[in-house]
């Protein structure tokens, strides 16, 4: 299995006010700050995982937008996930990759996570179980170690 990381981080609520890349439509947030912050010092590549447009590039231009799969129906949450599913598998860096990184809640992960399971990729979740407040102090920590220590310890992290 490849050694490459994939990183996905759920879209947010907090949002910049205007049409602009996806790294900072997303960047007024701080939770997404500190994820991307992690993501790219380990991953390969980052996707983010947008309610309303599915799977993002950092570079798309993207305009604000009010829409998020927490609280969704189980069927509009299996719908997403198997348009975002599709949109991954035609990805070189998909394809490549042999661990995700998810910065992402259930409500995202639920459906995608166990296709991508089924592809044999190994799923790493260093803020599962966490409530929001938690999960910035487990950011800001992981933002804290060295390149080579922060992947050490996401890679033995619960997933």
């Amino acid at each position: 299995m490849s050694a490459r990381i994939l990183a996905l981080i759920s879209c947010t609520k907090k949002k910049a006010d205007r049409r602009c890349s996806a790294r900072e439509l997303y960047s007024a947030s701080p939770f997404f700050r500190k994820a991307l912050s992690v993501a790219e010092a380990v991953s390969d590549k980052v996707y983010v995982l947008s309610a309303k447009h599915g799977l993002v590039e950092l570079s798309d231009h993207l305009s604000p937008y009010e829409k998020t799969l927490v609280g969704a129906s189980r069927k509009i949450q299996k719908e997403w996930s198997e348009k975002v599913y599709e949109s991954l598998k035609r990805t070189r860096s998909y394809r490549e990759t042999g661990t995700i990184l998810w910065f992402a809640g259930m409500d995202y992960r639920r459906y995608l996570s166990e296709k991508i399971r089924e592809d044999g990729k190994r799923s790493v979740i260093p803020l599962e179980g966490l409530s929001q407040g938690p999960q910035g102090a487990r950011l800001k920590k992981l933002q804290g170690m060295t390149d080579s220590r922060l992947k050490a310890e996401l890679i033995r992290s619960r997933g």
